[in-house]
């Protein structure tokens, strides 16, 4: 092939690929970093805002907490304005409110978050059918739990253990596992979903100087 190679270079970010995530994160980190750095017109109390929105990023869902109910619509306010000057368009904003009627449940980061009893749970955890428990089947099940706090990790932690034992013995990913193995794995699978039953309180409470009850919103 005597054709010189062309370059092609991206000149929008690309929706769909390995490093989207990535590369969205870094430029909204560039981004607001440049606007506190740079804003003349930027208060105090909005360049604290604005911090605390570049520390609250997951991919592309803005997760962070406040005291007051007025520190909340000043935070939607103020963080949607910046985002808005770089055509972001920053929405869909959540919050905690005992005074909902009904529960209503939102999903975030990978938790169930009933937004009326300010709770999180982990989800989709419906019982399987599984006849064949190979290594290979004991570590994708495993996975299915998902959630980045840490309070499921008393009920996680056994198939570990369990394919842990297994690599004691000969086999390879796809044997059958020995049975004293298979029948623990099995019971584990079996109360797996009783794990959508247990609500763990997301706000936090306390008493300011004033004596006034503090609760925490998320975002």
């Amino acid at each position: 092939m005597d054709e010189a190679l062309k370059i092609f270079r991206h000149e929008r970010v690309a929706f769909g690929v390995t490093s989207s995530p990535l590369l969205l994160v870094a430029v909204i980190d560039v981004y607001l970093k440049k606007y506190i750095e740079g804003s003349e017109e930027t208060t105090e109390y909005t360049s604290d805002i604005i911090e605390k929105v570049r520390k609250s990023f997951y991919v592309d869902n803005c997760v962070n907490s406040v005291e007051k109910e007025n520190e909340l619509h000043l935070f939607i306010k103020e963080a949607s304005l910046v985002f808005a000057e770089a055509k972001f368009d920053l929405r869909g904003w959540k919050f905690s409110d005992p005074s909902l009627e009904n529960s209503t449940n939102t999903v975030v980061l990978g938790l169930t978050w009933d937004r009326k009893a300010d709770t999180l749970a982990v989800s989709n955890l419906e019982l399987m059918d599984v006849e064949v428990v190979t290594r290979r089947t004991m570590l994708s099940l495993a996975q299915r739990v998902f959630e980045p706090i840490g309070f499921t990790c008393p009920i996680s932690l056994r198939p570990k253990l369990l394919l842990q034992k297994c690599w004691e013995v000969k086999g390879d990913w796809d044997q059958e596992v020995p049975e004293d193995v298979k029948n623990y794995f099995l019971l584990w699978l079996l109360e797996l979903p009783l794990l959508e039953e247990i609500r763990i309180p997301r706000w936090l409470k306390g008493i300011d100087e004033s004596g006034e009850l503090l609760v925490t919103y998320i975002l």
